[in-house]
Protein backbone atom coordinates (compact mmCIF):
# COMPACT_ATOMS: atom_id res chain seq x y z
CA UNK A 1 0.00 0.00 0.00
CA UNK A 2 1.32 3.43 -0.94
CA UNK A 3 -0.36 6.27 1.00
CA UNK A 4 -1.75 8.96 -1.28
CA UNK A 5 -1.39 6.92 -4.45
CA UNK A 6 -3.89 8.21 -7.01
CA UNK A 7 -6.37 5.57 -8.16
CA UNK A 8 -5.19 5.77 -11.79
CA UNK A 9 -1.66 4.78 -10.73
CA UNK A 10 -2.74 1.55 -9.04
CA UNK A 11 -0.95 -1.28 -10.79
CA UNK A 12 1.83 0.97 -12.10
CA UNK A 13 5.15 -0.84 -11.85
CA UNK A 14 8.60 0.62 -11.22
CA UNK A 15 11.75 -1.51 -11.48
CA UNK A 16 14.38 -0.19 -9.09
CA UNK A 17 17.90 -1.48 -9.77
CA UNK A 18 20.88 -0.50 -7.65
CA UNK A 19 24.47 -1.26 -6.67
CA UNK A 20 25.60 -3.31 -9.64
CA UNK A 21 29.20 -2.14 -9.06
CA UNK A 22 30.36 -2.99 -12.58
CA UNK A 23 34.10 -3.65 -12.50
CA UNK A 24 36.53 -6.49 -11.96
CA UNK A 25 34.71 -7.78 -8.88
CA UNK A 26 31.36 -8.32 -10.64
CA UNK A 27 31.14 -11.99 -11.63
CA UNK A 28 30.79 -12.72 -15.34
CA UNK A 29 27.22 -12.87 -16.56
CA UNK A 30 25.66 -11.01 -13.63
CA UNK A 31 25.17 -7.81 -15.59
CA UNK A 32 23.34 -9.69 -18.35
CA UNK A 33 21.16 -11.62 -15.89
CA UNK A 34 20.16 -8.43 -14.05
CA UNK A 35 19.20 -6.76 -17.36
CA UNK A 36 17.18 -9.81 -18.43
CA UNK A 37 15.39 -10.06 -15.07
CA UNK A 38 14.62 -6.33 -15.06
CA UNK A 39 13.28 -6.43 -18.62
CA UNK A 40 11.20 -9.54 -17.84
CA UNK A 41 9.30 -7.47 -15.27
CA UNK A 42 8.00 -5.24 -18.09
CA UNK A 43 7.89 -2.37 -15.60
CA UNK A 44 6.33 0.92 -16.61
CA UNK A 45 9.33 2.89 -15.32
CA UNK A 46 12.94 1.93 -14.55
CA UNK A 47 15.11 3.68 -11.95
CA UNK A 48 18.81 2.91 -11.40
CA UNK A 49 19.66 4.28 -7.97
CA UNK A 50 23.42 4.44 -7.74
CA UNK A 51 26.72 2.60 -7.73
CA UNK A 52 26.51 1.53 -11.35
CA UNK A 53 30.30 1.16 -11.49
CA UNK A 54 33.02 0.71 -8.90
CA UNK A 55 36.52 1.98 -8.41
CA UNK A 56 37.99 -0.95 -10.39
CA UNK A 57 36.10 0.11 -13.52
CA UNK A 58 38.41 2.33 -15.53
CA UNK A 59 35.71 3.48 -17.95
CA UNK A 60 32.03 4.29 -17.74
CA UNK A 61 31.19 2.51 -21.00
CA UNK A 62 30.25 -0.89 -19.44
CA UNK A 63 27.76 0.95 -17.23
CA UNK A 64 26.32 2.82 -20.19
CA UNK A 65 26.02 -0.47 -22.09
CA UNK A 66 24.16 -2.01 -19.15
CA UNK A 67 21.71 0.90 -18.81
CA UNK A 68 21.04 0.80 -22.56
CA UNK A 69 20.11 -2.90 -22.25
CA UNK A 70 17.22 -2.01 -19.97
CA UNK A 71 13.79 -1.58 -21.53
CA UNK A 72 12.48 1.75 -20.21
CA UNK A 73 8.97 1.30 -21.70
CA UNK A 74 7.56 4.59 -20.36
CA UNK A 75 10.74 6.10 -18.95
CA UNK A 76 14.00 5.62 -17.09
CA UNK A 77 16.28 7.69 -14.86
CA UNK A 78 19.69 7.14 -13.30
CA UNK A 79 20.85 8.54 -9.98
CA UNK A 80 24.54 8.46 -9.08
CA UNK A 81 26.02 6.79 -6.02
CA UNK A 82 29.29 7.35 -4.23
CA UNK A 83 31.19 4.71 -6.24
CA UNK A 84 30.16 6.28 -9.55
CA UNK A 85 32.44 9.26 -9.03
CA UNK A 86 35.43 7.50 -7.49
CA UNK A 87 37.42 7.71 -10.74
CA UNK A 88 36.28 11.26 -11.40
CA UNK A 89 32.78 12.68 -11.19
CA UNK A 90 33.13 14.71 -14.37
CA UNK A 91 33.92 11.55 -16.32
CA UNK A 92 30.95 9.56 -15.01
CA UNK A 93 28.49 12.44 -15.20
CA UNK A 94 29.70 13.70 -18.57
CA UNK A 95 29.75 10.31 -20.25
CA UNK A 96 26.32 9.32 -18.90
CA UNK A 97 24.72 12.55 -20.10
CA UNK A 98 26.74 12.42 -23.34
CA UNK A 99 25.25 8.98 -24.02
CA UNK A 100 21.78 10.52 -23.82
CA UNK A 101 20.92 8.89 -20.49
CA UNK A 102 18.77 10.76 -17.99
CA UNK A 103 21.17 11.17 -15.06
CA UNK A 104 19.41 13.27 -12.44
CA UNK A 105 21.91 15.63 -10.79
CA UNK A 106 19.82 17.83 -8.50
CA UNK A 107 17.12 17.50 -11.12
CA UNK A 108 13.73 15.93 -11.64
CA UNK A 109 11.91 14.39 -14.55
CA UNK A 110 8.18 13.98 -15.01
CA UNK A 111 6.81 10.97 -16.87
CA UNK A 112 3.42 10.60 -18.47
CA UNK A 113 2.71 6.86 -18.46
CA UNK A 114 0.31 5.79 -21.24
CA UNK A 115 -3.13 5.02 -19.89
CA UNK A 116 -2.51 6.98 -16.66
CA UNK A 117 -3.72 10.54 -16.15
CA UNK A 118 -1.48 11.34 -13.16
CA UNK A 119 2.14 12.09 -14.12
CA UNK A 120 4.96 10.49 -12.10
CA UNK A 121 7.89 12.65 -11.01
CA UNK A 122 11.33 11.24 -10.23
CA UNK A 123 13.92 13.31 -8.36
CA UNK A 124 17.63 12.73 -7.99
CA UNK A 125 20.34 14.52 -6.10
CA UNK A 126 24.04 14.56 -6.85
CA UNK A 127 26.21 12.55 -4.54
CA UNK A 128 28.29 14.83 -2.34
CA UNK A 129 30.18 18.05 -2.81
CA UNK A 130 32.26 18.52 -5.95
CA UNK A 131 35.97 18.98 -5.11
CA UNK A 132 39.14 19.14 -7.15
CA UNK A 133 41.39 16.12 -6.59
CA UNK A 134 44.27 18.32 -5.45
CA UNK A 135 42.03 19.65 -2.66
CA UNK A 136 41.40 16.16 -1.27
CA UNK A 137 44.95 14.84 -1.41
CA UNK A 138 45.01 13.31 -4.90
CA UNK A 139 48.23 13.51 -6.89
CA UNK A 140 49.31 13.28 -10.53
CA UNK A 141 46.54 13.18 -13.13
CA UNK A 142 43.99 12.56 -10.35
CA UNK A 143 44.81 15.99 -8.87
CA UNK A 144 43.10 17.65 -11.86
CA UNK A 145 39.94 15.54 -11.79
CA UNK A 146 36.75 16.43 -9.95
CA UNK A 147 35.42 14.11 -7.25
CA UNK A 148 32.30 14.05 -5.12
CA UNK A 149 32.97 14.01 -1.39
CA UNK A 150 30.38 13.25 1.32
CA UNK A 151 28.88 16.42 2.76
CA UNK A 152 25.75 16.65 4.90
CA UNK A 153 25.47 20.36 4.14
CA UNK A 154 25.68 19.79 0.39
CA UNK A 155 23.10 16.98 0.63
CA UNK A 156 20.68 19.35 2.38
CA UNK A 157 21.21 21.93 -0.39
CA UNK A 158 20.61 19.31 -3.09
CA UNK A 159 17.40 18.14 -1.42
CA UNK A 160 16.14 21.73 -1.24
CA UNK A 161 16.96 22.15 -4.95
CA UNK A 162 14.82 19.19 -5.99
CA UNK A 163 12.03 20.04 -3.55
CA UNK A 164 11.73 23.39 -5.33
CA UNK A 165 11.15 21.43 -8.57
CA UNK A 166 8.24 19.47 -7.11
CA UNK A 167 5.21 19.55 -9.38
CA UNK A 168 2.03 19.41 -7.32
CA UNK A 169 0.01 17.58 -9.98
CA UNK A 170 2.56 14.74 -10.20
CA UNK A 171 2.96 11.77 -7.91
Amino acid sequence: HVPGLPDDLRGLTIAQVSDLHIGRFLPAGVMERVAEATNAMQADLVVFTGDLIDVSCETVSPGIDFIKRLDPRSGMVVIEGNHDGMNGAERFEGEMKGAGLTLLLDESKVFKVPGRSTPVQMMGISWGELKRGSDIGRRGREAKRWYRVASDERTKECIQTVIAQRQAEAF
